[in-house]
């Protein structure tokens, strides 16, 4: 496992810190398995008394700590170094741009094609709707005058 200086992580054993953050995980997982009393003792069976044992998990937590406390696979302070991109960087960056673009203009079309609230084609029918709905509303007012005024006339 071979990891780069300039990510500064060159300070620290890198192979022990992750097999005893690994072995820890285990043991803890293990030790809050087996003492979960919401899981019936039958699916308990695997369950040892060193893996209910806090001292267990407790000392694979050590192995991960110094004497002052701090994780052992910590980052130390070492500045992270410039990298050089690939020549390919600039078209990527400006093809995501463009591609940007054609997605917005894509999802418009869509828009209107799904007839999705705020498209095109929802103004237009909400338009003509308004537009039928008012013609019956004149519509019946003048029939309702016309009929009162040769009723009552």
């Amino acid at each position: 496992m071979k990891i780069p200086i300039y990510e500064g992580l060159d300070n620290m054993n890198k192979t022990n810190a992750f097999v005893d953050l690994v072995d820890f995980n285990n043991k803890y997982a293990k030790y809050l398995e087996c003492n979960d009393s919401s899981i019936k003792d039958i699916n308990k069976l695997d369950c040892t008394t060193t893996d209910k044992d806090i001292i267990t998990v407790n000392t694979a937590y050590s192995k991960l700590m110094d004497p002052n406390g701090v994780f052992i696979g910590s980052l130390n302070t070492t500045p992270v170094k410039k990298g050089t991109f690939d020549s390919s960087y600039n078209y990527i960056v400006n093809n995501y741009n463009v591609n940007n673009k054609l997605r917005y203009e894509l999802d418009n079309k869509m828009r209107d094609l799904y007839r999705i609230d705020n498209s095109f084609y929802n103004d237009n029918k909400i338009k003509y709707d308004v537009t039928m709905y008012s013609g019956i509303l004149w519509s019946v007012l003048a029939s309702s005058l016309i009929y009162y005024v040769f009723t009552k006339l």
